[in-house]
């Protein structure tokens, strides 16, 4: 999907803990950080529409302000409704 103007922020995560995990663990994330909530609306219903469904973040933050996707092999990116850092 292309981007539509440079507003957006992108962040890689991962988990801090000292324990090891196989990726992808539930909080490695790629996180698009977008201003415009429309977009990510419209975003969300062109990946449902893909069979890409939203699921429960591991970790609060990003439930609480935004969505996660999870694609069919395990990887997660997270739309934030935010300008970025």
């Amino acid at each position: 999907m292309e981007m539509p103007d440079t507003r957006y922020h992108l962040e890689f995560t991962e988990r801090e803990s000292g324990e090891r995990y196989p990726p992808p663990s539930r909080d490695n994330l790629l996180v698009f950080y977008m201003p415009d909530r429309q977009a990510i609306e419209r975003i969300v219903d062109w990946l449902s529409g893909r069979g890409y469904t939203s699921v429960a973040a591991e970790n609060p933050y990003w439930q609480n302000k935004g969505v996660t996707i999870e694609d069919p092999d395990g990887w997660r990116r997270a739309l934030m409704e935010s300008p970025g850092i």
